[in-house]
């Protein structure tokens, strides 16, 4: 497994060599598509900058170009002018003439005198018909300038709307303009979070590439490590092989040894005082003694060695499948029930379902939730328990619902008792006498019913027990005075003032010390009202307020250990600081800010433990710490024979002891789980009790360390519990006893302690010479020991290989489970990678979009610079038609001008005639009187003519100015417009580069989508291989744990086999007869 992994590593660590290629590809796509960006928009901002300015102008000109025209139907005006005062000259030439021929027929009547006359009317006639023939001409000329201006006026509002409708796309154009910058810097934005992207994804490849090299790495180490670990398991094989040729022999002789032992007189007691037992089911214990009860007389399917390490028990071997949460238990083959029928897998069946019976009512049936189909089972919809399978009867499948790291150590407690399976008992408590299992000791009748008698089991699967009986006295007897009498062999629990009080009275025996697990403390009633439930400040305040240093100097006379939770250090490193540090100060501003609901005096119960000597100091060290802090209460003490249910409508706060187990969940789910064993008093905290149950599956020891760390404090936090103290305790036993080891279950472990006999060196004289006499003892003795020696020397090397297996073991684990951290960076990696790639891509996808926007807008921008252009030329090639147009019109005024002197100069020719006619008509006699008149009238008429025509002359050199004035106009206009026109072909050419310009931009975007799509099979095939490794992995790690497993098993057998060195040696220096 470990070589395929190592194969697909290989095959992962090359794809992640392509990457970069991948990701370089990218990046100078890109780079192009920054580079064409920034030369678009700059292109765009010149042809914004260069429209914008000439529109602004053109826009100004045709305004003027407007106002112009309205100005120049003013010339067509001037024409109309023009005729009409043409016309009346062409009257006035008419009644000249009229004058002319009256003057002539005057001068007639006057006779030769006035010959003159006659000549000044026949020059009058010439003069007046010379008008009267360039009338025609001036009112056609003027009649021409209003034909020509209508013209001029039709093509210049033509081309002026041209051009305004030009102009109004060009204002699209701007729009279009903001909308390409807009769409192009929102491109160059993206382009470069694509770029940064990139440099992620860079950054990302080589963490990528550092995680598979990671994982390679690790896999090569535990494969290197497994090699070297199948060849120290060979070795071991042989040393174990060796072992085991040495048993036979030492079997053989400890049973000659054992048969040259006395009969009844010789039997080995050990007596014990302990109270008396409300229960001796082991599915129901509650108090120590309980306990130690069933220890003695109940197998289990694994149990803790001295060490505190599952070790096989019943279960010969076990291990768990692949899917992680199934374990499976090889029984021993050789085990039977006391009563003498074999142990089978039904029996095992029957023990869990008896626990988890509601109808039972255990306080652990909680615990074995776990097991697949428990809910079912319990809510009575099976008949079974689906997940305890035995396909044989030598052979138990345990599934789990899911993985569950505790469960181990569930099987391991006495609580996990195997019993004979009986209908009789299956859903009611076990009575004294009933009890049917197999541990080191079975029940037998003793007739002083205070005694429970214990004697050896003689088909104990570890071997029968050195010790033949134990006898269990249930009294209240002083303690000190039944050992110190004789009367009992050993006790526990014995304080350091008891321990001095023995020592100086003479005892002559050994003392094991320990720190006991209890935990002391004061229990919040969370099931009564009162300001302690209520108020979690309030609890806090009172564990601030509490002196734990200080109790433990004044109640256990400083032997005990300050407990800063439920949890012993032994079992948990918490830092060493406490979570709730004593603060006096503190603790009386929490009560104070709770004074209103604080009135009523706080009720405390102290329950009587008998192994607290100074118990009897706890009350009013409570009493005072109450005070100090404003706080009224009153103490009780009450026997430990209470039940606990009572205390619940009298009492606030009690003293209990609480023994948590040795596994961190199983220690503390039982005071969270509103169901919990040892939950007394109605703690509720679902979001605790949420995160307990997600410490299950926690395989890395570190990481289950602190979570429960976090916990604890959250618990202490919220003071359902005060804890106090732990106390430090001995084990006294007489003289003669031997390894004495404490159990998990704080009792001695009843299968390896051993007592010398009384009087050895009697019992050897009384054999005299007989041939089972002192020199065949002394011949036993002699090959027990040389057999022994020999077996410590095997012993030794089995246990080097142990060492050596455990430390290889230990070695790939932790390659194994580098392999985990390693695997979850690269798949972290992956997803953030693919992530960054979607990023890309999508990126990419806008930048489509907005160039596709951009395009269009480019098109329609370039499109309204060339309608202006158009526009332009149109309205500069009207101009100049207008131009040309003016100048007709101008020499049309100017001959207008000319006609209009000629007339002028005969109407001055006439006026001075006049003079003449006058003076004619004074020097006649005949007539004068008329000619006078016709005088006056020609003279009259020349007046009028000339003021008339004067007028006209007046208006036409008007009119000529201002088609001057409109000429000089046009063509400044037209200039300018010249020169827009040429600046709008320039802008209109820049815009022509901005389309290539976003094609390339496209190009490159498609390149970039084509590499990004590449980088993405390429990074599904690194997922694909890492997952191929993952799955490995898994297994790999189901495999670990199982070694783990098998390590811990071995770690086991190593501690027992020391164990068992330690007692062999012991039992060869008896043997030997040296006195120990």
């Amino acid at each position: 497994a470990l070589g395929a992994e190592a194969g697909t590593a290989d095959k992962c660590a090359e794809l992640a060599s392509e990457l970069p290629l991948g990701i370089e590809a990218i990046a100078k796509g890109i780079q192009g598509i920054a580079r064409a960006l920034s030369s678009v928009d700059g292109l765009v901002e010149a042809g914004r900058a260069g429209l914008s300015s000439l529109v602004s102008g053109v826009k100004e000109q045709i305004v003027g170009l407007e106002e112009r025209s309205a100005g120049m139907r003013d010339i067509s005006e001037f024409g109309a002018q023009v005729s009409e005062g043409a016309s009346r000259i062409a009257e006035i030439a008419d009644e000249n003439r009229l004058i002319a021929i009256n003057a002539s027929v005057s001068a007639s009547k006057a006779g030769d005198r006035v010959k003159g006359f006659k000549v000044i009317a026949s020059e009058i006639s010439k003069l007046s018909n010379a008008m009267a023939e360039r009338v025609p001409f001036v009112v056609h000329s003027a009649a021409q300038v209003g034909t020509r201006m209508d013209q001029i006026m039709a093509g210049m509002d033509g081309s002026i709307a041209s051009t305004r409708r030009a102009l109004a796309s060009i204002d699209e154009a701007f729009e279009r303009l903001d909308l390409i910058t807009a769409s192009v810097r929102a491109a160059a934005e993206g382009s470069s979070a694509m770029l940064s992207e990139n440099t992620a994804l860079a950054e990302g490849g080589r963490t990528i590439d550092g995680a598979l090299s990671a994982i390679r790495d690790a896999i090569s180490r535990s494969r290197d490590g497994a090699a070297a670990l199948s060849a120290l398991m060979d070795g071991q094989k042989q040393a174990i092989a060796r072992l085991a040729g040495r048993t036979p022999e030492l079997l053989l002789l400890g049973k000659r040894l054992a048969a040259q032992d006395g009969g009844e007189e010789g039997r080995k007691v050990v007596r014990i005082n302990e109270i008396a037992l409300d229960r001796y089911d082991p599915a129901l214990t509650r108090m120590i003694r309980e306990i130690h009860y069933t220890s003695f007389t109940c197998i289990r399917l694994l149990r803790y060695s001295s060490e505190k390490k599952i070790v096989p028990y019943l279960a010969e071997t076990w291990f768990l499948h692949p899917d992680g949460r199934s374990w499976e238990f090889a029984l021993k083959r050789d085990a039977f029930f006391n009563d003498g029928s074999p142990i089978t897998s039904r029996d095992v069946k029957f023990s869990f379902e008896r626990l988890l019976n509601p109808a039972l009512g255990s306080p652990y049936a909680q615990l074995f939730s776990v097991i697949e189909g428990a809910d079912d089972y319990r809510g009575g919809r099976a008949g079974e328990l689906a997940g305890i399978q035995t396909p044989d009867g030598h052979t138990v499948r345990i599934c789990l619902k899911a993985s569950n790291n505790s469960f181990l150590s569930l099987l391991a407690l006495g609580y996990s008792a195997i019993i004979k399976a009986d209908k009789a008992y299956a859903t009611r408590p076990i009575e004294r006498g009933e009890l049917v299992s197999a541990g080191p000791f079975m029940q037998a009748p003793d007739p002083d019913p205070s005694i429970d008698r214990l004697i050896a089991n003689p088909r104990f699967v570890n071997g029968r027990p050195f010790i033949d009986e134990i006898h269990i006295r249930r009294t209240d007897a002083e303690p000190l005075n039944e050992l110190l009498s004789g009367s009992v062999d050993l006790m526990y629990n014995l304080t350091a003032a008891g321990k001095k009080s023995l020592e100086e009275r003479g005892f002559e025996g050994s003392f094991t010390p320990y720190t006991s697990r209890y935990c002391y403390g004061m229990v919040v009633n969370f099931t009564r009202q009162s300001a302690l439930s209520a108020s979690p400040d309030l609890r806090r305040a009172l564990s601030m307020a509490i002196d734990k240093e200080g109790i433990i100097r004044e109640v256990l006379a400083g032997a005990g250990e300050r407990a800063d939770c439920v949890i012993p250090s032994s079992l948990l490193d918490l830092g060493g600081e406490p979570f709730i540090p004593y603060d006096l100060a503190a603790a009386k501003q929490l009560v104070e800010a709770q004074r209103g609901s604080a009135s009523a005096p706080i009720k405390v119960a102290i329950r009587e433990y008998p192994t607290i000597a100074g118990l009897d100091r706890l009350g009013g060290a409570l009493q005072r710490i109450f005070e100090s802090i404003g706080l009224k209460a009153t103490v009780d003490y009450c026997p430990l024979s209470k039940p606990i249910a009572s205390y619940r409508d009298v009492y606030d706060l009690i003293f209990i002891g609480f023994l948590p187990e040795i596994d961190l969940y199983s220690a503390v789910e039982p005071f969270i789980n509103p169901e919990g064993g040892d939950n007394y008093f109605g703690y509720h905290n679902p979001a605790l009790f949420r995160e307990l149950d997600a410490t299950i599956g926690i395989k890395d020891q570190g990481e289950r360390s602190d979570r429960f760390v976090r916990i604890l404090r959250s618990l202490t936090d919220d003071a359902f519990m005060i804890p106090i103290f732990f106390q430090q305790v001995y084990c006294a036993s007489r003289k003669g006893l031997h390894a004495i080891y404490m159990s998990a279950e704080e009792t001695i472990m009843p299968d390896v302690f051993y007592m010398e006999p009384e009087n050895r060196e009697s019992a050897d004289d009384q054999a005299g010479d007989a041939p089972g006499g002192p020199a065949g003892h002394k011949d036993i003795d002699r090959d027990y020991a040389s057999a022994i020696s020999a077996l410590e020397t095997e012993a030794a090397k089995v246990l080097d290989g142990s060492r050596a297996l455990i430390e290889r073991s230990n070695t790939i684990e932790r390659s194994i489970d580098e392999q985990r951290p390693a695997i979850e960076r690269a798949n972290a990696h992956f997803s953030s990678f693919s992530e960054g790639a979607e990023r890309v891509q999508m990126g990419r996808q806008r930048l489509g979009a907005q160039l596709a926007q951009s395009s269009t807008a480019a098109s329609t921008a370039a499109d309204a610079a060339k309608a202006v252009g158009g526009g332009l030329h149109d309205m500069m090639a009207t101009l100049a038609v207008t131009v040309k147009g003016l100048v007709s019109v101008l020499s049309e005024v100017d001959a207008m001008l000319d006609a209009l002197a000629a007339i002028s100069a005969s109407n001055d020719f006439i006026a001075s005639i006049s003079i003449n006619a006058a003076i004619i008509a004074a020097k006649s006699d005949a007539g004068s009187g008329e000619l006078r008149k016709v005088s006056q009238s020609i003279a009259a008429q020349s007046k009028r003519n000339t003021d008339y025509t004067d007028g006209l002359i007046k208006t036409v050199e008007s009119m000529r100015e201002t088609v001057r004035a409109h000429l000089d106009f046009l063509a400044a206009t037209l200039a300018a417009l010249e020169r827009s026109a040429s600046g709008v072909a320039s802008a209109e050419a820049t815009m022509a580069k901005v389309g290539p310009l976003l094609a390339e931009v496209g190009a490159d975007g498609e390149r970039v989508a084509e590499a990004t799509l590449r980088l993405g099979r390429l990074v599904d095939d690194e997922r694909r291989a890492v997952k191929a490794i993952t799955a490995k992995a898994d297994a790999l790690s189901q495999a670990a744990e199982t070694l783990r497993f098998g390590m811990d098993l071995e770690r086991a057998v190593a501690d027992i086999l020391a164990d068992v060195g330690v007692i062999n040696r012991g039992v060869q220096r008896y043997a030997a007869g040296i006195k120990t």
